[in-house]
Order: C-alpha cells, then structure tokens, then sequence
C-alpha cells in the first residue's frame, strides 16, 4: 500500500512540475508614440510561461504587450511592433536538434496609421529580438528566414540607426 501511494505521489508530482508556471522574458520591439525622435526600442519584457525554452520565448514574440502604468490621461494599448505591423512568425527545430530555424513572413504586413516605421525597419528590430531572445547555446543556433526577402537596400537603410538597443 505504501509503495502505491510512493508511486502516486511521484507521478503527481512529474506531471505537476511539467505544467507550473515559470517566469522568463523575451526583448520586443516596441514603440511609445514619444514626443522625441521616432525610434524602435528594444526592450525586455517579462512573461509567465508553462513551456519550455527556448520555443516558448520564440513563440511570444508574437504575443501582444500592454505595459501597465500609471497615468490616468492615456489609454492603454499594444506596443509590439511584430503584432502591430501584423508578422506572421513561425519556427521549428533544425535538422539533427542543433538549434532552431524561424521565418518572419511579411507577406501580410502593413504599416499601421500613426507609426513611423517601415515594414523592413520592424523586420530587422524582430530579428534582433529574436537572436537577444533565443540567447547563446553552444551548440545551437538559431536561423532566421525572411520572406519575403526584402530588397537589400532597405536592410541597409533600417540599420543605420533606426532602432534602439
């Protein structure tokens, strides 16, 4: 009886450890509307997650993001430039287990009204967040994909100082 109950109690607590929640976070690309010179900022964001990493910071990159604060006169609102000019991002583990491969698909992306940006300025900030996000591992790497490609002079332009790290 005590050996079914030392069972239980060791199976209860797998499947419970597999499903708390940890906190982690991710570097978004956001924007605040500031009075001052329009730039992206890169900042962290702290997220709760169940999942493992690194899929699950891959995977909210793509998760809106509402900062709360504190002043009554503005209205809360999305800041995430990926969501907001509408990526669509999708991974999946690289060939042998040596990393991940994930494609930033812009096809569907526009730009939205107010925000200063262009589509291929919010491509080279999502990649900077995701490689800061995703972190060094020794033995794997994560690839990113653009499709589609934009052309290689709006590349050049977009890191001539258009985003804040």
């Amino acid at each position: 009886m005590k050996m079914r109950m030392l069972l239980f109690f060791l199976l209860s607590c797998a499947a419970l450890s597999a499903s708390a929640l940890r906190l982690t976070s991710v570097y978004l690309p956001v924007y605040f509307h500031a009075d001052t010179d329009a730039k992206i900022l890169i900042t962290k964001v702290p997220f709760a997650t169940s999942y493992a990493a690194p899929e699950a910071r891959l995977s909210m990159l793509t998760s809106e993001y509402v900062p709360h604060h504190d002043s009554s006169w503005t209205k809360t609102q999305n800041v995430n430039l990926i969501t907001l000019y509408g990526l669509q991002i999708t991974y999946s583990e690289a060939s042998e287990h040596k990393g991940y491969k994930m494609v930033v698909d812009a096809s569907k992306a526009s730009i939205p009204d107010g925000y200063p940006f262009s589509i291929e300025q919010v491509i080279e900030a999502t990649r900077i967040c995701a490689t800061k996000t995703y972190g060094h591992y020794p033995d794997h790497k994560l690839t990113i994909e653009l499709k589609p490609f934009p052309d290689k002079g709006s590349l050049d332009h977009a890191r001539a100082g258009q985003t804040q790290e």
